[in-house]
């Protein structure tokens, strides 16, 4: 059992390192009028984003906090992200990504 936690951990960290490299991203939209039960993304393809990211907190880090700037960085996630799983929204995450207007 000593020798099978360290496997264990060595591989889950590989994994997350595999994740991040190959330019997967976690993406979280919070709830909002029109989506009221949020989402949670995991998406290739994404540029300009961190590892664990939402609209919101992208649009703060480039000095633009606002709704509008959030719906655009989520319709252009749409156009240009693939998306590999649609999860459920998760407040940990989004809390994470520093997203808060």
């Amino acid at each position: 059992m000593k020798t099978l936690m360290p496997v264990l951990l060595l591989l889950v960290l590989l994994s997350i390192m595999a994740i991040w490299i190959g330019g997967m991203r976690f993406i979280v939209i919070p709830p909002i009028k029109a989506a009221p039960d949020g989402r949670t993304i995991l998406a290739a393809n994404v540029r300009g984003m961190n590892f664990i990211d939402s609209p919101t907190s992208f649009c703060i880090r480039i000095g633009q906090p606002s709704p509008l700037c959030a719906a655009m960085v989520t319709a252009r996630l749409g156009t240009t992200a693939t998306v590999i799983a649609r999860l459920p929204y998760s407040s940990i995450l989004h809390r994470l990504s520093g997203g808060e207007l």
